[in-house]
């Protein structure tokens, strides 16, 4: 009988699990899922604890499948293998991308408004949404750092603007930043 859908274990702990056994690796598992090793850890820990069994054998900078741990993978690999295969044929291929900057009206109209321009050309499938703002209180003569949001990330670019009587005069530098959500 299988199990009921209320007590499966969390796509999340599966995901992980699939990703330790596709690549035999916690370091690179931790890589292609963007979390860190002790994230994957913790998501085979809970997974081993869920089922009451151990699923991986650890050694000394290796792993191993338990005899469990080779079944579960197999029919979890094959089912995680169908659902890439599911969504990449359901998402809408071409899509516009969307990306969203918040920065102040200033900067927005006279500095990165006349630039968006020539990114349409080289990145017609990127959509972007300029948001303007009031500017933030800040040292004297510079302007709060515009945000651009990815899908999934937030990148920020701290753009050091030097604001004279009202006219934007130069940029001194562009620092890029990224977070993950």
């Amino acid at each position: 009988m299988p199990t009921p859908i209320v007590r499966l274990p969390s796509l999340d702990l599966l995901r992980g699990f699939v990703a330790v056994g596709r690549r035999m690796s916690i370091t690179l598992a931790a890589q292609d899922l963007c979390v860190t090793q002790s994230a994957v850890s913790r998501q085979i820990r809970a997974l081993e604890q869920m089922l009451g069994t151990r699923l991986l054998t650890r050694g000394h900078r290796s792993i191993a499948f338990t005899s469990a741990g080779e079944r579960l993978f197999r029919s979890a690999d094959s089912a995680v293998q169908q659902l890439q295969d599911a969504i990449g044929t359901v998402a809408v291929r071409g899509a516009r991308q969307p990306v969203t900057i918040t920065c102040t009206i200033g900067i927005a109209g006279l500095w990165l408004l006349p630039r968006l321009s020539s990114t349409a050309s080289f990145s017609p499938k990127i959509n972007v949404d300029v948001i303007g703002s009031k500017p933030s209180a800040s040292p004297k003569g510079f302007v709060r750092s515009p945000t651009i949001g990815f899908p999934g990330a937030v990148k920020t670019f701290t753009l050091n603007v030097l604001e004279a009587t009202g006219a934007l005069t130069r940029v001194l530098s562009v620092t890029p930043f990224v977070r993950s959500m």
